[in-house]
């Protein structure tokens, strides 16, 4: 009766000859895989023409472990004629048995030195794993394949066509176990398997496709380490704490107030299953809230290992091996902690992925294997945050196994003024540069910091060019990101004043109304310039809720259905992180569907009516083309506020105190002043944005306008919308 332990002749060893002690452990590991090959060998009956083959199979292994002179020349198999060659044959291989009985014999006796890298480190992980020893010793035969080419070579051409039940009669024959000691080291609930250390793969296959260790455990398992500890770095590390804040994390406050007390009950009952899925767009902080999550529950967060130490990147099987013996180890300590997984778009393949083939024996696939993964998400001991850039591809089976999913987008203005404000301190920026920097709605907090830590190291040297820098750098990872450089808010070259404001609502009452109950849809129309845009940004800063600004440009897409999605997205996220979505142009989204000449023209107004009819916060469209709008979309606005031209005494009087703040100086005739008066007052067209262009033109030419050259500007813009006049009458 075999015993289950560690073979016997592998016990700690000296080594008499001198030798590099890497060329001690190559000796080793090549003594075993001759006594794993000389055992298959002698096992093995067959022809003459067979045993002629083994002549060299068994010269290459004693060339292996150097005893060239014992080899085997092509004389021991000379040709006879009649039955004489048949006993020859039977005694040149009994002859040939004997002399590899006798090799085996020698290297059992010798014995090979258990404490190389590889057996120590295998038995270590048997010893904190709970291998067996079965286990183990399958292990290290499979990864002496790829260490020791002869064995690979000579193993495939005699494994051939496994299936199942021959790769564990192979097996069996090489340790010297029994089979069904072999066959319970490779059930799909073993150790192995359910720790990624091997997939056994279906079909006919030799050997070594047969069965698959995972990827880089090889190279781990040859390095010497020093403790266990040492060893298990390779699968994982502690992550280091975050400078964010949950107060950066605001506009998530609501999924924040659910993974909390999930996550502290999951960790006190040390419930098994539990895993977060957090996706969304790379940059966007995703990681740092596993972190922030991490540090107010006060307990550690590891992740898991995406390179090995040479830092190549480890693929997706060998990083859930990682997972697997991470979950393991963590899961015996007292305080287990939470495990980060980075980049899980990558494990996990998608929907028509050829990891789901049927494996044959009734015996699973491994790491691709649906089963196999999905086992993983429902039995995990430690709680794992999943982060993924991207989740389209994931198949709903996964999906639906996530216990609770967080999507991070882009940020709210006010969210995103405090990171700029974080990672911008001690700058030597201007509050103006930082109000430009926040109203680019597509940087990330990466971006952000990452300009705000290269314009700090140039600071020293060039502490004038601070801002220049960091644009520079933002500049540059937009392009290379293919993001759009457009502020989310227009600059605002006048101030917003009511005065200056001409509406058929009263504006006071408006604002009012909405602090007390923040909900409802306007449609702000009129002339451009007339105020549309500069009211919503006002009531954004009265009301001090976030302002979300879409143009329809930015929800247009080429590909039909896309911007659907588009519209869909933009009220989801406003919904989720609330405040105010100002659409501008929205025209374009809602002209009259009894015009339409396409489909997808009467979809996207559909879309927007649906979306506009469950949103429950405060929408505002601002259209230049009213009577373009459909007529159904008009019933929608709970308020339709016209804005006009300026009336005569709002335009002398935006005139007087745009003059005076732009260090103008009016007449101090009043005869002249009079007729500045009515010189402004006849331009019935006039809007704050004409205003806005006089100081446009003042910050690039930088000279204080007169009011003369005022009026002409203001003459010019007004004549562009088709206004005309009857004399210029400039004064003199």
């Amino acid at each position: 009766m075999i015993k289950n332990s560690f073979p016997t002749f592998m016990r700690p060893t000296r080594s008499t000859r001198r030798r590099s002690a890497k060329r001690q452990q190559f000796d080793a590991y090549q003594r075993l895989a001759a006594i794993y090959l000389l055992r298959l060998v002698l096992n093995m009956s067959g022809s003459l023409k067979q045993i002629r083959s083994l002549r060299f199979i068994m010269n290459d292994i004693l060339s292996l472990i150097e005893l060239s002179e014992c080899q085997i020349s092509e004389g021991d198999f000379e040709d006879n004629e009649g039955d004489k060659k048949n006993t020859l044959a039977h005694s040149s291989t009994a002859g040939l048995r004997k002399r590899m009985r006798r090799h085996l014999d020698y290297l059992l006796a010798e014995g090979i030195d258990a404490n190389m890298p590889l057996f120590a480190n295998i038995k270590l992980i048997g010893q904190t794993l709970k291998l067996n020893n079965a286990e183990q010793e399958i292990l290290i035969l499979r990864l002496l394949m790829p260490l020791i080419e002869p064995f690979r070579d000579k193993v495939t051409d005699l494994c051939v066509g496994c299936t199942l039940q021959s790769m564990v009669e192979y097996l069996s024959v090489m340790t010297v176990r029994s089979a069904g000691e072999i066959r319970k080291a490779l059930q799909p609930a073993s150790p192995l398997l359910q720790m990624g250390w091997l997939t056994i793969q279906p079909g006919l296959n030799d050997l070594e496709d047969k069965l698959i260790p995972a990827d880089g455990l090889l190279d781990i398992l040859l390095r010497d380490h020093a403790s266990t500890d040492e060893l298990f770095a390779n699968f994982y590390q502690l992550v280091n704490r975050t400078q964010l804040e949950m107060d950066d994390y605001a506009h998530l406050q609501h999924d924040i107030d659910v993974l909390l007390p999930y996550l502290t009950t999951a960790l006190q009952e040390k419930q098994v299953g539990v895993n977060i899925l957090i996706y969304g767009p790379p940059g966007v902080g995703k990681t740092e809230l596993a972190k922030l999550l991490a540090q107010t529950l006060d307990t550690p967060l590891y992740e898991v290992l995406c390179a090995d130490q040479e830092g190549n990147a480890l693929r997706g099987n060998a990083r859930f091996t990682a997972c697997n013996v991470s979950q393991k180890l963590l899961s015996k300590s007292r305080k287990p902690g939470l495990l980060l997984f980075d980049e899980a778009e990558d494990v996990f393949p998608g929907r028509h992925s050829v990891f789901f083939d049927d494996a044959d024996d009734g015996q699973t696939n491994g790491h691709g294997d649906k089963a196999w993964i999905n086992k993983q998400l429902e039995t995990n001991p430690v709680p794992v945050i999943w982060i993924s850039n991207r989740v389209a591809t994931m198949d709903k089976a996964y999906l639906r196994r996530f216990s609770y999913s967080v999507e991070i987008d882009k940020m709210p203005t006010n969210i995103r003024r405090r990171i700029v404000n974080k990672y911008s301190k001690g700058l030597k920026v201007s509050a103006q540069w930082r109000d430009n920097l926040v109203n680019f709605d597509q940087l990330t907090p990466a971006q952000i910091e990452k300009a705000t830590r290269v314009a700090r190291n140039t600071q020293k040297h060039a502490p004038d060019q601070t801002e220049q820098i960091a644009e520079r750098v933002l500049k540059a990872s937009m392009r290379l990101l293919k993001q759009k450089y457009s502020s989310q808010s227009a600059t605002v070259w006048t101030q917003f004043d009511r005065t200056f404001t001409n509406t058929d609502l009263d504006l006071d009452a408006l604002i009012a109304g909405l602090k007390r109950n923040a909900r409802g849809n306007f449609c702000f129309y009129g002339a451009p310039g007339t105020g549309k845009t500069a009211l919503a940004l006002h009531i954004a800063d009265i009301t001090g809720l976030p302002l979300h600004i879409k143009r329809a440009s930015d929800l247009l897409d080429k590909y039909v259905g896309e911007s659907e999605k588009n519209i869909a997205k933009m009220f989801e996220e406003a919904e989720a992180q609330g405040g105010i979505l100002l659409l501008d142009e929205a025209d374009s989204l809602l002209s009259d569907r009894s015009y339409a000449q396409r489909s997808w023209e009467i979809t996207q107004v559909n879309e927007m009516l649906t979306q506009m009819e469950t949103f429950s916060g405060i929408f505002i469209c601002t259209t230049n083309l009213m009577d373009k709008l459909d007529a159904v979309s008009l019933r929608r606005f709970d308020f339709k506020v016209k804005f006009d031209y300026l009336t005569l005494d709002q335009r002398w009087s935006l005139f007087r105190q745009e003059c005076q703040r732009l260090g103008g100086q009016l007449p101090s005739n009043p005869e002249n002043v009079a007729i500045l008066k009515q010189q402004v007052q006849r331009l019935s067209k006039l809007t704050p944005g004409d205003f806005a262009v006089v100081s446009r033109q003042v910050a690039v030419l930088g000279v204080i306008p007169q009011p003369e050259r005022m009026i002409q500007v203001l003459e010019h813009e007004c004549k562009a919308k088709g206004e005309t006049f009857t004399q210029i009458g400039f004064v003199q």
